[in-house]
């Protein structure tokens, strides 16, 4: 069984989050969709509801929790598609992959 200095331990590495304005945090438009409470980063406290994000916080969400009508760059519902990126980041992310190595054709014929 593990420690009490164990456990505090473990909370004390966690990894540091984005800002609210490192991640476009924002409110959504109206009928949206694409919205922090359809997001796989969202969660909702089962005991008193409180929600949190696990890439991002504030001192304003560590009061108030995340707003399910809000919404952020990185909304996502299956880790690999981001509807709300900017083409720019995306360009990055390609051309990081490219400098890897990562082949993006479907072809698996060799050159």
């Amino acid at each position: 069984m593990k420690t009490l200095s164990e456990y505090l331990e473990l909370l004390n590495d966690r990894p540091v989050k984005f800002t609210e304005s490192d991640v476009n945090y924002l409110p959504a438009p109206e009928g949206s969709e694409l919205r922090c409470a359809g997001c796989r980063h969202y969660f909702r406290r089962a005991i008193d509801g409180f929600t949190t994000c696990e890439i991002f916080r504030s001192e304003r969400t560590d009061r108030e929790g995340v707003l399910p009508d809000w919404r952020c760059s990185f909304f996502n519902v299956d880790g690999s598609v981001f509807h709300l990126l900017d083409k720019e980041s995306e360009e990055e992310t390609d051309s990081e992959d490219d400098e890897h190595g990562t082949d993006h054709d479907d072809d698996e014929s060799p050159e």
